[in-house]
C-alpha cells in the first residue's frame, strides 16, 4: 500500500512536472503561465507569421509606430481565428443545447474584446496617418520641416463629427490641428 501512494505523487522530474501542468489546458488564449504562453506560440506561429506578413503588405508600415500597430492588428486576426475554431469545436460538442455554458460564454467574452481592439488598432492607423498626411500638407503650405511624428501623438485630442474635441470637451480651435 504504501509503494503505491508513493508511485502516485505525481511527477517529478522537471520535465515531467512542466507536461502535468498543462494537463487542465483548453484553449490557451487567456494563459499565463510561461508554458502554456510557449506551447499556443508554437501552435499559432505558422499562422502568425502569414497573417502578419499579408498585414504588412497591406499596410506599409512607415516607421516603428506603425509596425507595432500592425503586429498587434495581426495578432488580434489570428486571436480571433483561433476564437473562431474554438467556437466551432464547443458548438460540434453539444449541438443540441439551447443555452450556451460557460466556456462558450467565456470565448465570446474573449472575442469581443480581442475585436474592440483589433478595430481599436486599425482606428489608431488610420488617425495617425490622416495626421501625418496633414502634417506633410502644412509642412508644404509653411515650407517647414517638421517631421510628421513630432507633430502626431497617441494622445493628440479626438476630433468628432460636431466639431467637440471629445478628450478635452470643448470646441476645436486652429490649434487643435
Amino acid at each position: 500500500m504504501l509503494t503505491e501512494a508513493k508511485a502516485k505523487t505525481g511527477p517529478r522530474t522537471p520535465e515531467g512536472k512542466r507536461r502535468s501542468s498543462m494537463n487542465a489546458l483548453k484553449h490557451g488564449l487567456t494563459a499565463v503561465s510561461p508554458q502554456a504562453q510557449e506551447i499556443i506560440a508554437k501552435e499559432l506561429e505558422s499562422n502568425f507569421n502569414k497573417v502578419h506578413a499579408d498585414m504588412m503588405e497591406y499596410y506599409r508600415p512607415q516607421d516603428n509606430l506603425e509596425k507595432e500597430l500592425v503586429r498587434r492588428v495581426s495578432e488580434c486576426l489570428v486571436k480571433l481565428d483561433t476564437c473562431r475554431q474554438m467556437e466551432k469545436k464547443i458548438t460540434a460538442r453539444n449541438p443540441e443545447s439551447t443555452r450556451p455554458n460557460m466556456s462558450m460564454q467565456s470565448l465570446q467574452r474573449y472575442m469581443h474584446s480581442t475585436d474592440l481592439q483589433l478595430h481599436r488598432t486599425i482606428a489608431t492607423i488610420n488617425k495617425k496617418r490622416e495626421a501625418d498626411r496633414k502634417a506633410i500638407q502644412y509642412n508644404r503650405r509653411t515650407n517647414s520641416h517638421q517631421s510628421p511624428e513630432s507633430i502626431w501623438t497617441p494622445e493628440s485630442p479626438e476630433i468628432t463629427g460636431n466639431g467637440l474635441c471629445r478628450s478635452i470637451g470643448r470646441r476645436r480651435t486652429n490649434t487643435d490641428w
